[in-house]
């Protein structure tokens, strides 16, 4: 106990230190910050494992901790999967991948299995942190201040030794067939827990289209519908290590669903647990409840995890054309009601927000 009040005493020392530096203006601010990152740096890499365990999960000794392992499986991009990735990273002490299957051939269902499970299995290659988005491929974040990251870069072997630290690992996919993903659930070493995400295709369509993406409607529902076809499969042979969340359920009642993620991925004593009657902000873990709490009230922007989730989820119906609303009902109807959305059929229709978007909401709600 001494010895942890020590390395936090320390750290605020430190702290003071860099805040009179800054003060001082001793020198440039990119040289204020590269000094600041290289303190922080130091500290994050001298805390001992015993520890940083303490802190990052229940006290527990590493040998007897098991990580847990979460992947976020996005059926289509621009369906809020870094959203929904980045409030699940909230939590402290964790180490989270983004789209590790970003540069591999689409398709590829061998290399993305190998790229997914190395992730979780903190294998980092050289390749993986040299490719030209490993700026924000993997961050992680500090067991003791919300909303701290810091970015793992160009050493190898302090990545993997970062990354085995942490016992919250956490990746996000959209370009990974679900049904792909099944050697991985069922590795028990893995330990993995699935969240999957969908979205009214006619938002993400038209998100995608904005953002100038390679367009095949037909392609993307059709895998989409693939991914709903497995998960039956998922749900019946993985009940407690398998999660189906709609983008527009989130952005209705974000504090309602993100209690339910916690209680889904909070199973054992690795994380910190909701209370089993917990509802809403007080009930969350404050760093969870903090970055709820602080992107749940700003503009949208359009690769950016800031939002109204009240309002961004209807946007497209503000903005999609007859054209494009007709081509997306003819190419994805099947998956719009499979998924539990209502068709419109028209612009008028559409615009109406009366009628709501998923089929059991009422009218007008």
């Amino acid at each position: 106990m001494r010895k942890r009040w020590r390395n936090r005493t320390l750290w605020v020392l430190i702290g003071v230190c860099c805040f009179v530096y800054w003060l001082a203006g001793g020198a440039s601010i990119g040289d204020q910050r590269k000094f600041l990152w290289s303190l922080m740096s130091f500290w994050y890499d001298s805390i001992e494992e015993r520890d940083f365990y303490h802190w990052n999960a229940s006290g527990l000794e590493p040998s007897n901790l098991r990580p847990k392992n979460v992947l976020i499986l996005s059926s289509m991009g621009r369906s809020g999967s870094s959203f929904l990735g980045e409030l699940i990273a909230s939590q402290s002490g964790n180490v989270y991948f983004f789209e590790p299957e970003r540069t591999l051939a689409r398709g590829d269902r061998e290399a993305v299995q190998k790229a997914v499970g190395e992730s979780f299995r903190c294998r980092i290659s050289e390749d993986f942190l040299e490719r030209d988005f490993s700026w924000y491929a993997i961050r992680v974040s500090s067991p003791l201040m919300c909303h701290y990251e810091r970015w793992v870069r160009s050493d190898v072997p302090k990545a993997r030794r970062i990354c085995e630290r942490q016992g919250l690992r956490i990746v996000k996919t959209i370009r990974v067939r679900l049904e792909w993903m099944t050697e991985l659930i069922e590795d028990e070493d893995l330990s993995l827990k699935v969240i999957h995400l969908v979205r009214d295709p006619r938002g993400s369509l038209l998100s995608q289209s904005t953002g100038h993406w390679p367009l095949d409607m037909e392609e993307k529902c059709q895998n989409v519908m693939q991914d709903l076809r497995h998960r039956e499969k998922m749900e019946k042979d993985f009940p407690d290590r398998f999660l189906f969340i709609r983008y527009e359920d989130l952005c209705r009642d974000p504090w309602g669903k993100t209690v339910e993620i916690m209680r889904f991925l909070n199973t054992d004593a690795t994380l910190e647990e909701p209370p089993a009657n917990a509802t809403r902000q007080a009930d969350l873990p404050h760093c969870v409840a903090s970055f709820l709490q602080s992107h749940n009230q700003f503009g949208f922007r359009f690769y950016s995890t800031y939002r109204n989730t009240l309002t961004v989820y209807q946007k497209w119906r503000e903005r999609i054309s007859q054209d494009f609303l007709k081509e997306t009902e003819e190419q994805c109807g099947h998956v719009i009601t499979a998924l539990g959305y209502n068709l419109f059929g028209s612009v008028a229709a559409v615009r109406d927000m009366d009628i709501p978007i998923t089929v059991d909401q009422r009218r007008g709600a």
